[in-house]
């Protein structure tokens, strides 16, 4: 088990920024086994002071650490190395995180289903500028009398009263919610 004070990584060769370094160095010496799970760590500030870092780059260190789950801080106890449950070595997790960066739908690959898309943008095409501003709360008739094609299809009877059209599903949610929870609720 190594003692708080003795854990010291060696940044030298990595030609990494120093935060990331660090985290990397955290995760190696536990796949090495130079850190063992429950190993206390050095304080931020006493890491930083050690490797003659600002102590922002190693609260990020840290927080990186944390995030990649190689470390457990606790309150007014400090932090401690964090291994899998069977010991032996890091819990990494690698794992293909999706891009939300841009919200793009699934292409189709059914050329029919593209010729209708096709025909319906032209049909569109024609009230573009009025679909590009501000709608109506609720929906507008048009947005409920397609609703209430869409819900007869399906047999589903409904009145353009009983419709709240809205943007999205947040929007929805946070519509049912206002009407059935009290001041206060959470």
């Amino acid at each position: 088990m190594t003692s708080r004070a003795s854990w010291r990584p060696d940044l030298s060769q990595t030609g990494k920024p120093a935060y990331l370094a660090i985290a990397d160095a955290i995760a190696e010496d536990l796949r090495a086994g130079r850190l063992s799970h429950g190993d206390a760590m050095p304080t931020q500030r006493a890491l930083a002071e050690t490797l003659g870092l600002n102590f922002t780059t190693v609260a990020r260190a840290y927080s990186e650490a944390r995030r990649r789950g190689l470390i457990d801080a606790k309150v007014g106890r400090g932090t401690f190395a964090k291994a899998d449950e069977e010991g032996s070595s890091v819990r990494v997790r690698h794992r293909e995180l999706s891009d939300r960066t841009m919200n793009l739908p699934p292409e189709p690959s059914d050329p029919a289903l593209v010729a209708r898309m096709r025909q319906a943008w032209e049909h569109v095409g024609e009230e573009l500028i009025s679909l590009m501003r501000y709608q109506g709360v609720g929906g507008s008739a048009a947005d409920k009398a397609a609703a209430l094609r869409w819900l007869s299809r399906r047999g589903i009877e409904a009145s353009a009263e009983t419709l709240l059209i809205t943007p999205g599903t947040h929007a929805a949610l946070l519509a049912v919610l206002g009407e059935i929870a009290m001041p206060g609720e959470t």
